[in-house]
């Protein structure tokens, strides 16, 4: 066991003041070239960010991620929307697939933010995405990537173009039980344990350098067996490029997606081979 610190453990120390009003404070912030009145955006997820909470944000000087979980056309009709000529507005992409189209469109219907919005930031489809993105909208817009969530994820996301780091990684859970398969077989994942070695997403073998355990009480869903709560990704190919992908290419077509986002009609499941 390590220890470590929570929020309970920490205190900001006070200083002397002479602001005499909350009024005097101004929260103002600097977004690249973009200018927020309310330093706050709002996560680009289907549940969270559409037209009414994008206009709902620029109306109090801050800025919504419209997400990419529909079509082109309707994300990009969204933007146009909650954009309405001069308000800000953000646009959700990904980092394969018709991510390229999408910021376009997204770009022509009035998006100032293009956010390249993945679970992994920290990967070559990031580095090749972002070189692809800044050419085609030069610097016009204000590109956000991530998710990473280590010091060197943040300092290749902003060698690579990005503007702006989305840090830190949410807390999708597996529930106990789940198997992780590793060179010596499949273990429970609570059985894991610090320096295991286990597979990645790409087949090769890594050892594990932390482990994590919540308490949930929140909706679990089951896919293809696998039970997690419903925010945790999964690596996906879209069913209509199933043609397309062998075992040389198909990082180019994968991406991450949230459970809840899966639709067996549209996506496909990336399974290592035993």
């Amino acid at each position: 066991m390590r220890e470590g610190l929570a929020y309970n453990d920490v205190l900001l120390v006070p200083q002397y003041s002479d602001i005499e009003s909350r009024k005097e404070v101004s929260l103002n912030s600097k977004l690249g070239f973009i200018d927020c009145d309310l330093p706050i955006i709002a996560s680009p997820m289907d549940t969270v960010s559409e037209v009414a909470m994008a206009k709902a944000m620029d109306a109090k000087g801050a800025i919504a991620i419209i997400h990419r979980y529909n079509d082109v056309e309707d994300q990009a009709r969204m933007v146009a929307e909650a954009s309405d000529g001069n308000s800000l507005v953000g646009a959700a992409v990904g980092t394969s697939g018709d991510f390229l189209e999408r910021a376009y469109a997204c770009y022509e219907a009035g998006a100032d933010v293009i956010c390249v919005d993945v679970a992994h930031g920290h990967h070559s489809l990031m580095k090749q995405a972002l070189k692809l993105l800044r050419q085609m909208v030069s610097d016009d817009v204000h590109i956000m990537a991530g998710n990473v969530a280590t010091f060197e994820g943040y300092e290749d996301l902003a060698s690579w173009g990005a503007d702006s780091v989305r840090c830190n990684i949410g807390g999708g859970c597996f529930t106990p039980g789940t198997l992780v398969r590793g060179p010596e077989g499949d273990t429970p994942i609570e059985e894991i344990r610090i320096g295991d070695k286990v597979f990645s997403h790409t087949g090769e073998v890594r050892e594990v350098i932390d482990t994590l355990t919540f308490s949930r009480d929140e909706e679990i869903m089951v896919i293809n067996g696998i039970q997690s709560t419903k925010n945790h990704e999964y690596y996906v190919v879209d069913i209509e490029n199933a043609d397309k992908v062998n075992d040389s290419n198909f990082h180019t077509f994968a991406y991450w997606l949230e459970a809840e986002h899966l639709d067996m009609n549209k996506h496909l499941l990336i399974e290592l081979e035993d």
